[in-house]
């Protein structure tokens, strides 16, 4: 009697037919769910499969995909470059971010071929101690939507007119200049949302964006100027001592000034330094008292949510949430993180006694 064949290897073939067989739009989200070093593994599973992680849109290559314990600089300089140089198709998002990724003239490369194949989303982080340098090629990136840079010096070549498709722009240690930076910000009139983070080159910010939503700034500027951005619903901002610890120059002229400007805003959220910065012999509520005179039908009327970090239970911190709380119809919370715990007490005892415009306003502390 003539024995069976047993059936296991062909219940595999058809177990490996059905994965072949996958829809494309099935095959891509699995892929889009597994780190790079797993997706290009996925090439061994059959023909089919082969070249189906070099069509991913999204190329992400950092810690998380490629441990730095087992990713070393030349083997991941090899694995980018196969990845890249390999890949058909568009290209919509590009994260650099490891610390492996050391040697300029590879990210050179890189942002060359990225400039070239029209990349949507770019995010790149350098390392090392020095600045990265960014080439030219990268403001040739017109169809840029996000951009996400760290610790990169930024020369935009005389030619550039901006990124006219640019919505979210998130720069930190990023060393530019005056014109360059209000050039930067002009030249992108869609831009939405900006992070600034303890940027180099300049101390003062001026911000002309029609469609600027939300803004985040922490670092040690002297002056904020917004032009134009009536669309502004959310702003974040920590305004810091210089590197000396001297007050930042008219630095309480400066927050009467971001107010006037904010009458749009429904989230303001303040942080640190800001509130303590003076001009030389001059308290902040003379300039407030002396403001609103000049000023008494300012409303910030659509604000809703305010944030209050590292407030002190002096005079000008204390005259800055009155005048929140008189002047902003719509509020509904206030959040306030004292400086420290010494007298915070106190603060909250004089904050719940405060006059408010709104009924619903309703002020929360925060353990400092």
């Amino acid at each position: 009697m003539q024995r069976e064949p047993p059936r296991y290897p062909l219940k595999m073939d058809i177990e490996f037919d059905k994965l072949s067989n996958l829809p494309s739009d099935v095959t891509e989200k699995i892929l889009s769910f597994l780190p790079m070093k797993d997706a290009v593994r996925t090439s061994i599973l059959s023909s089919k499969w082969r070249y189906k992680w070099a069509m991913l849109p999204d190329l992400v290559f950092d810690e998380l995909g490629f441990p730095g314990v087992l990713y070393k600089h030349d083997k991941l300089v090899k694995i980018v470059d196969h990845v890249l140089f390999l890949h058909i198709g568009p290209i919509d998002k590009v994260k650099l971010s490891h610390q492996q990724l050391k040697g300029t003239t590879d990210i050179d490369r890189w942002i060359l071929h990225l400039s070239r194949n029209s990349v949507k989303e770019f995010a790149f982080q350098f390392w090392e101690k020095h600045k990265y340098k960014m080439p030219s090629c990268l403001f040739s990136c017109q169809d840029l939507v996000h951009l996400d840079l760290y610790n990169c010096l930024l020369k935009p070549p005389r030619t550039f007119k901006g990124f006219k498709s640019l919505k979210k722009l998130e720069i930190e240690s990023v060393t530019l200049t005056q014109d360059e930076f209000e050039n930067l910000i002009v030249c992108c009139p869609l831009l939405k949302y900006l992070t600034m983070i303890d940027c180099r080159g300049f101390t003062k910010l001026k911000i002309d964006a029609p469609n600027l939503r939300i803004l985040g700034l922490k670092g040690a500027f002297e002056d904020l100027n917004l032009q134009h951005t009536l669309k502004l619903t959310g702003i974040c901002i920590s305004l810091e001592a210089n590197g000396d610890q001297r007050p930042v120059p008219g630095g309480s002229s400066n927050l009467l000034k971001l107010l006037a400007q904010c009458a749009h805003v429904q989230d303001l959220d303040i942080h640190n330094y800001f509130l303590k910065v003076r001009q030389e012999g001059q308290a902040l509520v003379g300039e407030v008292n002396s403001w609103l005179d000049d000023n008494q039908n300012f409303q910030l009327r659509k604000l809703q949510i305010v944030e209050v970090h590292g407030i002190s239970s002096t005079k000008a911190g204390l005259d800055f949430i009155k005048f929140l709380l008189l002047n902003s119809p719509m509020l509904e919370k206030v959040f306030c993180k004292p400086a420290s715990h010494y007298s915070s007490l106190e603060l909250l005892k004089k904050m719940i006694q405060f006059k408010r415009s709104s009924a619903l306003a309703e002020i929360i502390y925060l353990d400092p």
